[in-house]
């Protein structure tokens, strides 16, 4: 996360140069897709970064995708316009706005689908800050925290699954093995956790916003949590959100 910031640092200040006419007032408008940990975790950095470059709290306007779709709309005359996650991309680049727009926590293949979904003319203005870490890097980072581990487990969605020819070339190349299981959208989401956790050592969080969000973190960390099998996961947001789970469970 640590040099997620650090992106969003160079992208943002070098954006907001451009932009910058001192004698008006700037709009940086964030919308994010979800309240799950890793977004809010993104939205307060963002935040941080935007206050050093000289703007104010009062010139940013930050919503969630809920909080948009029940009636906030993102202001049309936004210099700068954030998203966060994929479903916040795919909702501005429906408006067709003539601002620049920033994509951040999104992997590039979904990047890639949501632009070829959208209008020539919404395609323009847009750059992408890709969420994605070489599987290899996250093995090799793995196994230097936990040099025993033999089998990873992975809960694939709709999106992440087109990444598993990637990483089971990652993990035949480290001699490691693959528990896997595949969420699809309408069926219970357990089913395809317990899959990924059989026989697995760890389980290796990939960036799916159909399979981690807001409602679903909490429970995968527990079942995680009571088969006795760690997570590694893309934000450490989520080890705050796994205290919180399993603080709840003790306390009843």
């Amino acid at each position: 996360m640590q040099r997620l910031r650090f992106w969003f640092g160079v992208w943002l200040l070098g954006g907001l140069a451009a932009l910058w006419q001192p004698a008006q007032a700037h709009l940086v408008a964030v919308l994010s897709s979800d309240k799950a940990p890793a977004f809010q975790e993104a939205a307060d950095s963002l935040t941080q970064e935007l206050l050093k470059s000289g703007l104010t709290r009062q010139d940013v306007a930050y919503l969630s995708l809920a909080e948009y779709l029940e009636g906030g709309a993102v202001t049309q005359d936004s210099r700068l316009l954030i998203t966060l996650g994929t479903d916040a991309l795919r909702q501005i680049l429906a408006q067709n706005s003539h601002a620049p727009v920033i994509a951040a926590l999104i992997p590039r293949i979904s990047f890639e689908r949501v632009l070829g979904e959208a209008s020539r003319k919404s395609q323009a203005n847009v750059t992408a800050l890709y969420l994605d870490q070489p599987f290899a890097r996250q093995l090799d980072l793995l196994r230097l925290a936990l040099p025993a581990v033999r089998r990873i487990g992975v809960l694939w969605g709709p999106e992440s699954i087109t990444q598993q020819p990637l990483l089971a070339a990652a993990l035949a190349g480290r001699g490691l093995e693959l528990s896997e299981g595949l969420y699809t959208e309408g069926q219970p989401l357990i089913g395809a956790l317990r899959g990924a956790l059989a026989s697995a050592d760890v389980l290796l969080a990939v960036a799916d916003a159909t399979v981690y969000n807001a409602s679903s973190v909490s429970n995968i960390l527990l079942t995680s949590y009571r088969a006795k099998t760690p997570v590694m996961a893309f934000s450490p947001a989520y080890a705050k959100a796994g205290e919180n789970a399993i603080t709840g469970v003790l306390a009843r």
